[in-house]
Parts: C-alpha cells; sequence; structure tokens
C-alpha cells in the first residue's frame, strides 16, 4: 500500500515537471515571436530617416494644436 503511494506521489511530480517544462518551452517561444516581431518594426518601419520623416507632421500637428489651445484659453480668459 505504501509503495502505491509512493508510486502516485512519483507519477504526480513527473506529470507536474513535464506541465512546467511544456509551459517554459511555450514561454520562451513567445519570447522568440516577440523579439522577431520587434526586430522587423526596428529593421523595416522605423530606420532612422523614415522616423524623421513621420515625426515631422506629428509635431507640426502638436504645435498647431498648441497654439489653438492658447487661443482658446485666452478666449475664456477674456470671456469672464
Amino acid at each position: 500500500m505504501e509503495q502505491a503511494v509512493w508510486i502516485s506521489l512519483a507519477a504526480l511530480a513527473l506529470s507536474t515537471l513535464a506541465a512546467f517544462l511544456a509551459f517554459a518551452a511555450w514561454f520562451l517561444n513567445k519570447i522568440e515571436d516577440l523579439h522577431s516581431r520587434i526586430n522587423v518594426v526596428k529593421d523595416y518601419y522605423f530606420r532612422r530617416d523614415d522616423l524623421a520623416a513621420h515625426l515631422l507632421p506629428l509635431k507640426e500637428a502638436v504645435n498647431a494644436l498648441r497654439e489653438d489651445l492658447r487661443s482658446l484659453t485666452e478666449f475664456l480668459g477674456q470671456s469672464h
């Protein structure tokens, strides 16, 4: 009877270890996929020249928005 308990515990421990190893392999695979996706973005979409070209319109839009907000706050300040 005692041997059956030890065999059951050993089987449980081995199955738990197998499940953990499977999870670890899955997790490492997901990390590798994430790194490959990051490298694709870095290599193809955000080259330095392209990044500067993409940021310039954003910077201009932010400056225009800032001016609009200044005008609005001045208008609201005068109306009180």
